[in-house]
């Protein structure tokens, strides 16, 4: 899991975002801005085949949790 967090810590740092420290911490507490959602959820899906545009779309960014974020890649593992 550990790696999962790395990894969406780094696609977060690399589109000039905050990290996030907690798995409930919101998704939308790292201050990333449109465009870098847009490269998060591309190199996700990329790297674990678990993002199409469907379940993206349906997102409610004023809930989702980065453990929200890691159960869905843990799920399609």
């Amino acid at each position: 899991m550990s790696e999962i967090i790395e990894t969406i810590n780094r696609i977060l740092v690399e589109e000039n975002a905050k990290p996030l420290k907690n798995e409930n911490d919101l998704l939308i507490d790292s201050e990333l801005d449109s465009f870098g959602y847009a490269i998060l959820w591309i190199e996700l899906n990329e790297e674990y085949k678990c993002f199409p545009v469907e379940y993206v779309n349906e997102i409610d960014y004023e809930t989702y949790k980065l453990k929200d974020l890691i159960e869905r890649i843990q799920n399609a593992s």
